[in-house]
């Protein structure tokens, strides 16, 4: 509203006075003059007025003595309210093509506000202020991604729409080749886009297969593998992030090709590798769908693989841990074993391992130390005599890659997987009442504005993610402690809803968190508070003792 009530009429000025009260604001009513409007002038224009205001200016007519008519003209309006915030996605555009691993994205605000860019999955901070944001993504390998951005300031916070970016880093090489001979005339050497991977074509190898004229060669380095890949995986089969593939497939080579995969130690530890014997090569072949161990020589010395190859096709370095077999005291069980995982290894942050024997009827807490784990413990009761069962946690850098382009709708917090001993042992025959105990930081919540009540772990199944019951148990200066009970373990996140998507504050909330119930989390090997017995007589006896010393001495 930029104008209040017209003036008309044969008088010498008028008094303008305005009523401010805001919407749905009970007893915030204030009447106060503002200013006095000189005959000939017909209108007076309010400044400077609150959004999503109601404003009453009344007017009051004076003659030339000076005398005021008490009897006021009004008008009532109500300003605008301030929208969410625009979001202005400059780049990349979406379903863009990338081909060199490094992806800007760019946004602009229609007014001032903080930047989070969810990038696939996972928040991170962007650079920039005011009403200009970028976040500079490097080094990605090939695959499909995905990215929103969240904007918000003191009055609303809105979410970008989502946007996919394909990375290609597909590189290429001219294999040259004697076609008189068919055999290559000078040794072939190209080193894959990640650098971890060399594919090599020694000089007087002969090539057969491909009817073409060009003899170009191409090599790819993949952040994610498609769904046929994955599902072809045995359940033992850990990728530890080199996933490398090489066309055409049409060429056969004799003696074989040779590729060359790099590997640290620190990789293997990462994804619960405890010996290099136990990483190896698989191909693909796509004949059959089916991945096959080709015929390769490890170096653990050099910290590599050399792979002999007669054909091209997708290969990738994999890891898997020997079962644990359940100890010799645990009166049998069946096979327990060793918390598998499939999770691509560049998208793990961190991973934590805890082996903890379980006994029928025993009571077993893990109890996880990581510094960046969320997760607290994760306890159950034991039904059978199973021995040692491992448990593995992975906190992720991004959505996991077991599940395939499907993000959940909330704001997430973090991913991360959770495995429980071998495939389908977690399950009710073996095992009651298992809690996952997390924290999740305040500062996330104040800094996204997330209504608590909204926050929820969920767990990805049936190709959705499913929201679990979650309790809030209690708080530390810094987190909020929550807990689920689940059955069933495979990749989760944690996610919650802005205050603006979940319509306010809950009923038992404060934007400060200084409400916040503090309840003392459970420990299953804590021993329950109980009042020492007799205790409150024993308080008694002593004071009747002294009431009594105390009368005596009064009559002495």
């Amino acid at each position: 509203m930029s104008r209040g009530k017209r003036l008309w009429g044969d008088h010498n000025s008028y008094r303008v006075e305005v009523i401010k009260k805001k919407v749905n604001q009970i007893g915030s009513t204030h009447f106060r003059w503002v200013d006095n409007v000189s005959k000939g002038i017909n209108y007076y224009q309010a400044t400077g007025l609150t959004p999503g205001t109601v404003y009453t200016i009344s007017t009051q007519s004076v003659d030339y003595s000076g005398n005021i008519n008490q009897t006021f003209v009004s008008n009532t309006s109500t300003t605008a309210p301030i929208g969410p915030i625009i979001i202005t996605i400059i780049s990349p555009i979406n379903n863009s093509i990338n081909t060199t691993g490094y992806v800007n994205v760019t946004a602009i605000f229609n007014r001032r506000g903080n930047a989070i860019l969810n990038w696939n999955g996972v928040n991170e901070s962007m650079e920039g202020s005011d009403t200009s944001f970028y976040k500079n993504k490097t080094g990605l390998l090939s695959g499909n991604f995905s990215f929103k951005i969240y904007a918000s300031d003191l009055n609303s916070t809105s979410m970008s729409e989502t946007r996919i970016v394909t990375v290609n880093r597909t590189e290429k090489e001219l294999l040259s080749i004697d076609h008189e001979t068919g055999k290559v005339n000078q040794t072939f050497e190209k080193v894959a886009p990640s650098r971890n991977v060399t594919l090599r074509i020694y000089n007087g190898t002969d090539v057969s297969g491909c009817d073409v004229t060009s003899n170009w060669i191409f090599v790819n380095s993949w952040a994610q593998l498609n769904s046929t890949l994955i599902e072809n995986l045995d359940a033992t089969d850990k990728l530890l992030g080199e996933n490398f593939s090489v066309e055409p497939n049409c060429y056969r080579f004799n003696p074989d090709a040779q590729i060359q995969f790099n590997y640290t130690d620190e990789e293997l530890e990462a994804r619960g590798i405890t010996s290099e014997s136990d990483a190896f090569i698989k191909v693909f072949n796509t004949t059959i769908n089916k991945w096959e161990v080709p015929k390769f020589k490890q170096d653990t010395d050099l910290n590599h693989f050399i792979v002999n190859i007669s054909h091209f096709s997708f290969y990738c370095l994999v890891g898997e841990t020997p079962a644990i077999r359940p100890s010799s005291s645990s009166g049998g069980g069946g096979g327990s074993g060793g918390g598998t995982s499939r999770e691509a290894y560049e998208n793990i942050l961190i991973s934590e391992t805890i082996r903890e024997n379980v006994f029928k009827g025993s009571k077993v807490s893990y109890k996880f130390n990581k510094e960046d784990n969320i997760v607290r413990y994760i306890n159950f009761t034991g039904l059978k005599n199973s021995g040692e069962i491992v448990i593995k946690v992975e906190i992720l850098k991004n959505t996991s890659t077991l599940v395939e382009n499907n993000l959940p709708q909330d704001i997430v917090y973090l991913n991360l997987n959770i495995w429980v001993g071998n495939i389908d042992w977690a399950s009710s025959e073996n095992i009651a009442t298992p809690k996952i105990n997390f924290e999740v930081k305040k500062s996330w919540i104040i800094e996204n504005e997330i209504n608590v009540s909204t926050i929820r772990l969920f767990r990805y199944s049936d190709g959705n993610w499913n929201p679990l019951i979650t309790t809030k148990i209690g708080e530390d200066a810094n987190n909020l402690i929550l807990e689920v009970e689940t059955l069933e373990f495979s990749p989760f996140a944690v996610c919650g809803k802005t205050l603006v998507e979940a319509g306010g504050l809950g009923p038992d909330e404060d934007e400060k968190l200084t409400t916040l119930e503090s309840k003392e989390s459970p420990d299953m090997t804590a021993t329950a508070k109980k009042p020492i017995p007799g205790f409150k007589l024993s308080i008694s006896l002593v004071l009747l003792l002294i009431l009594i010393q105390i009368l005596q001495k009064k009559k002495l």
